[in-house]
């Protein structure tokens, strides 16, 4: 079956966060909230790069967004299960000089 424009979009910008990854262009914010759910869960953010490069399309929830800061690059939120619970995943993704990175910028419950 033949995917529609914003199923397409998902798929590639999917892609281009996990090869961003892939490639340890992934920059962690550690919030307090963020490291609340890595000491809760017991994760690292070597486990937060595996997690983000396991992502599917079925994960998507919403994006893209401009970042309410006003400065490049597009926000994407995605769902996906750990350790029993439903993770809230909201990635920036941005470039530098043609280049792809992602910031997360939140993950928790």
């Amino acid at each position: 079956m033949r995917k529609g424009f914003k199923e397409q979009l998902i798929h590639i910008n999917l892609g281009k966060i996990k090869d961003a990854v892939k490639k340890k262009r992934a920059i962690f914010i550690e919030t307090s909230k963020n490291a609340k759910t890595l000491f809760d869960h017991n994760l690292s953010t070597s486990d937060v790069y595996r997690i983000l490069v396991e992502l599917t399309e079925e994960d998507y929830y919403k994006g893209p967004e401009d970042d309410h800061d006003g400065s490049a690059g597009y926000i994407w939120v995605f769902l996906h299960p750990v350790s029993g619970c439903k993770m809230y995943i909201k990635l920036k993704l941005f470039s530098i000089e043609q280049e792809e990175y992602v910031k997360i910028l939140s993950f928790h419950e």
